[in-house]
């Protein structure tokens, strides 16, 4: 079974999502993997931690301080549940966690100045969520 059949798979098992889901997959050089998912006219984003140096712990860290952004009403892609009501979950070797879209605006190639300050940004978020 090819990688995006047993993700398709794999998706519609594990969210409520119809199964003609598709997915366009974005290759790019980094810990995660984007996929988008388009279900009916619907958008989600799912990132596939790769060989991450992340722990399932501090993904679900990452995950509920987005959620935690989310409820006070910060306009973010906040993550889905899947069925079980967790929001990081395992697709074979990958941490996998969904996402709502949220219209904004995309960078396309952030300077190092942006990617050093959201790095940052992170940084501090997850040292508050672990407090």
């Amino acid at each position: 079974m090819s990688f995006k059949l047993s993700l398709q798979v794999w998706l519609a098992d594990s969210y409520d999502f119809a199964k003609n889901l598709s997915l366009e997959l974005f290759q790019c050089p980094a810990a995660t993997q984007t996929v988008r998912i388009t279900v009916r006219e619907q958008v989600y984003w799912l990132w596939l931690y790769v060989g991450s140096h992340l722990s399932l712990e501090q993904v679900e860290d990452e995950a509920r301080a987005v959620e935690q952004l989310h409820q006070n009403g910060v306009k973010v892609a906040y993550p889905i549940c899947r069925k079980d009501g967790k929001s990081v979950g395992n697709f074979g070797d990958f941490l996998a966690v969904a996402f709502a879209s949220v219209d904004g605006s995309e960078v396309k190639i952030p300077t190092t100045e942006q990617a050093a300050a959201f790095g940052s940004l992170v940084a501090n978020i997850i040292v508050l969520v672990a407090l």
